[in-house]
Parts: C-alpha cells; structure tokens; sequence
C-alpha cells in the first residue's frame, strides 16, 4: 500500500494533468523527464500479457539508472491488477514490464519516476479489448 499512495501522490498531488491515450511520446507533469512507449500487442487484450516499455530522457540524454513504478488502475471499476508490476531496466534508458489486465474497458497506467534528474510522474491510458 505505501509504493501505491506514493504513486497516487507523485502523479496526483501536483497540478492534475490530462490524461493520454494510448501515447507513443509524452513528457511527466513536472516536465522532468521525456518519455517514448512502445506497447503490443495494439490494442492489448483482456487475459493476454502484453509488453510496454518506456524509454527515459533527461534534456535529451538517456537515463539509465531511473526507477520506475507502474500502476495500472481500472476507475469504472475501482481496482488494479492483482499482483505489483515487475519493471526491468536494461541499462540504455528503456524500462520493460510485462502486462496482463484482468478484463477489457478503460485502464490508466500511473507512472512515478524516481532518478537523479528528480522524482516526477505521469498517468496515461489505454482502452483494453
């Protein structure tokens, strides 16, 4: 519960932003950090794992060694997934997970980064079939 709150914190607790659907580019709400994402399949679909990744850059420079947390979040029906996304760093500033959502509908995927650059966040979405 408390890496929860600290996401909901970190993305909810500065100035609300607009939610993205389905991006492939976004910068974090505090504009800390400049995010690529790759995500397949496209659509992901309910019961099946999809991979989606996040590249990191700081003032155009990879950041290796950021952390990052993801959690996804369905608000229809007031739940996430089950078990904590395993997010895997390969060192060139791209961050991995493996992602199964447990039914289709609107799903948000809270993102909170913490790297030297500073700690920053972004929530963005994706319609699940």
């Amino acid at each position: 519960m408390v890496r929860w709150w600290w996401v909901s914190c970190l993305v909810g607790c500065s100035a609300p932003a607009e939610v993205l659907l389905a991006p492939t580019q976004a910068s974090t709400n505090g504009g800390t950090y400049d995010l690529r994402f790759e995500a397949e399949p496209q659509p992901f679909l309910a019961g099946e794992a999809g991979v989606f990744r996040v590249e990191v850059r700081h003032e155009g420079d990879v950041v290796p060694s950021a952390e990052l947390i993801i959690e996804p979040w369905m608000p229809d029906m007031g739940h996430g997934l089950s078990d904590p996304v395993d997010v895997f760093a390969d060192g060139d500033g791209w961050h991995q997970a493996q992602l199964t959502f447990s039914m289709p509908g609107y799903w948000e995927l809270a993102l909170a980064f913490d790297g030297s650059p500073g700690h920053d966040g972004l929530t963005i979405a994706y319609e699940v079939e």
